[in-house]
This record gives structure tokens, C-alpha cells and sequence, in this order.
């Protein structure tokens, strides 16, 4: 049903990517600046305007390509052949992550550093504690919680495909009318970007690769102005900015491929998302707590003084979160600890 594009593991790993870079802005580099012990650059600012404008593109393209990939497991397969790999290991691995980062959590609070104001999150997730939080979808597990949902939602009502886009549609725009952001709203939005991937997902990156460059130049002019029109008016449309940047990335890694770029590396980060999701967390946390403090003790970014820390730290921490959380689920992925990551191992030795 869903032939695997050659491309398509390299877009996986993108998405993925920016989803640590989101996060390694939010909760890492952002330490300094939330405490006051660095004031923002034009290069911070620059930073920040990435992490955040890449926001309707970065989930989006993630929940797209997951409809994509799961066409077939809600289209065709039946309820007993998909539930363990699409429900049940999701289930079990929210379950097992939870108690996880509710340590590592406990362990932050227990670490007095007085930069450690590590964002809006840890707020939220302190009032609200992380499993409620969670279920609101104000933790980096809620992309998993969503999946269970959408999935589940999605193969039930399979044959209703105009009732389901209609839903999917009503979601996305009263998330964006009252202006969700995290929450359900978030969820909401994302669940558009879902079906379109599994009922249409195969023929919008067929459409996409067959495009010629005529066609692209018109469909980026267009955009370009709709974009300025929406942005100079303030009736900016999350969903169209949504479509269009997927449109472009998704073109850009295309045209990449045809010019012979295997992105070998990319591909294999896209293969193994599910490690780099659960695991890159507790990774930033790390840094935030002791790698942070060091770097800004450093004579070359103290006060005002800060260009290495702003140039290098969020690549140099994306990096090592995506690389890191690679490794330790190499490392973890045997044994005793398969159960860290798999339902199905404790379902085929009970």
C-alpha cells in the first residue's frame, strides 16, 4: 500500500531534528536568558526566531509522514495484525517513559542551581505534575499519546473518509480560533496533517516529486505572496504556513536526491526516531544542569561576551541529543533493556 520513497526516511530525520532543536532552544540554551545572566544578541535573536518559526512546519511534517507510513496498518491491516506494533508498544512505552522522566524530573528539583529556571515547561509540568501533563499534551511523550488517538480514531472510522477530513478540519481550525498552542489544541491541529497522511500521503509526495520547475516557481511565487499578505495583515493562517513549508522542504529534500545526495546519515536518523524522541529530554535536562553552568562560568562567554555560546551551543547540543540518544539505545537495546523500547518483547516471552 505505502511503497517506502527513498527520500522519505531523510524527511523523517529532518522533522525530527527540528523537534530537538525546539526543544534544545527551549529548554537548554534558553537557561541563561530566562535567569537573566545573559541579555540576547542580534545572534540569540536570530535563534529564537528559528526555533519558533519553524514551529508549523516541524510536528506537522512528523505527523504527515507517520500517516504515511501507517497508511496500510489503518487502511488494510486488520485490528489483531497492527494493535501490539501501533497501540500497545506506544501504550507500553508512554507507560515505562513516564516513570522515567518523572525521575528525571525529581532529580532536577533536587539539583538547587540558581540559573535552573529551564523554561515554561518545567512550570507547567510543576504545578500540574508530569503525568497530567502528559495527557494535556504539554510533554515531549504527548507526539506518542497523540499517535495512540489518531491511529486508533482513524482505523475505526476508515471508511468515513470525508466525516473523518471534516473533523480533522474542524479541529485544526478551533485549535487555531481560540488559539491553542500546547494542550489538546496542539493535538487538534496536528490531527489534519495525520489523515492528509494516510489517505493522501502517497499521492501528495507523488504530486510533490513529479512537479517541474515551472510548476514549482509558480506554486512558490504564490506562496510567497499569500505569506506576506497574511504576515503585513495579521490574519496569519498556521495551516496554509503549515502546507507551504512542508511543500518547500519536502521539494528541497526531493531535488537533493535526484542530484545524487544519499544523505545516508539523515536516512538513518529518520529509521530510529522513536530513541531520539524518548531519550533526547532527559539529555537537554542533563546539560541544562551541569554542561550550561560550565559553559557560561567560560571567560569567552561571561556577561555580555557570549558569541561562541550563541553561534555553536544549539547545534553542538542538538547534535549530541540526536547522536547521544542513538547511542544509548544502542547500548540499552539488549537484553533486559529491549523492555525500555518494546511491548512486543514482553509479549512474546509471556
Amino acid at each position: 500500500m505505502t511503497e517506502r520513497l527513498k527520500w522519505i526516511d531523510a524527511l523523517k530525520g529532518i522533522s525530527i531534528i527540528l523537534v530537538v532543536y525546539f526543544h534544545v532552544i527551549l529548554m537548554g540554551y534558553n537557561v541563561p536568558f530566562e535567569s537573566g545572566i545573559f541579555n540576547k544578541t542580534i545572534f540569540d535573536r536570530v535563534n529564537f526566531f528559528i526555533a519558533y518559526n519553524l514551529v508549523p512546519l516541524r510536528m506537522p511534517l512528523f505527523f504527515l509522514i507517520s500517516g504515511f507510513l501507517a497508511s496500510k496498518s489503518v487502511l488494510v491491516k486488520s485490528w489483531g495484525q497492527t494493535f501490539h506494533s501501533k497501540i500497545g508498544v506506544n501504550i507500553y512505552i508512554i507507560a515505562i517513559w513516564l516513570v522515567i522522566l518523572n525521575i528525571s524530573f525529581l532529580l532536577i528539583n533536587e539539583r538547587s542551581i540558581d540559573i535552573l529556571t529551564i523554561a515554561k515547561l518545567y512550570n507547567t509540568i510543576e504545578r500540574e505534575g508530569i503525568t497530567r501533563a502528559v495527557s494535556l499534551g504539554r510533554s515531549t511523550l504527548w507526539y506518542l499519546y497523540a499517535l495512540v488517538i489518531f491511529f486508533t480514531v482513524t482505523k475505526i472510522f476508515r471508511n468515513k473518509v470525508l466525516p473523518l477530513l471534516a473533523l480533522a478540519l474542524l479541529l485544526n481550525t478551533v485549535s487555531l480560533i481560540e488559539g491553542w498552542k500546547y494542550d489538546l489544541g496542539h493535538m487538534s491541529f496536528c490531527y489534519l496533517f495525520f489523515v492528509g497522511g494516510v489517505f493522501w500521503g502517497k499521492l501528495i509526495f507523488r504530486k510533490i516529486e513529479a512537479l517541474r520547475w515551472r510548476d514549482n516557481l509558480f506554486i512558490f511565487t504564490v506562496g510567497i505572496v499569500i505569506l506576506l499578505i497574511t504576515k503585513f495583515t495579521d490574519l496569519r493562517y498556521k495551516t496554509f504556513e503549515s502546507i507551504f513549508s512542508i511543500y518547500i522542504v519536502t521539494l528541497f529534500v526531493i531535488n537533493l536526491f535526484s542530484f545524487g545526495f544519499k544523505f545516508r546519515v539523515l536516512s538513518y536518523i529518520g529509521r530510529n526516531t522513536l530513541p531520539i524522541y524518548i531519550i533526547h529530554r532527559p539529555i537537554i535536562e542533563f546539560s541544562a544542569i551541569f554542561i550550561v553552568p560550565w559553559i557560561i562560568s567560560l571567560p569567552t562567554v561571561s556577561g555580555r561576551e557570549h558569541v561562541v555560546y550563541s553561534l555553536f551551543f544549539p547545534i553542538i547540543l542538538t547534535l549530541m541529543c540526536t547522536f547521544f540518544a542513538l547511542f544509548i539505545w544502542k547500548m540499552t537495546n539488549k537484553s533486559i533493556g529491549k523492555y525500555l523500547y518494546s511491548y512486543e518483547t514482553v509479549k512474546n516471552q509471556a
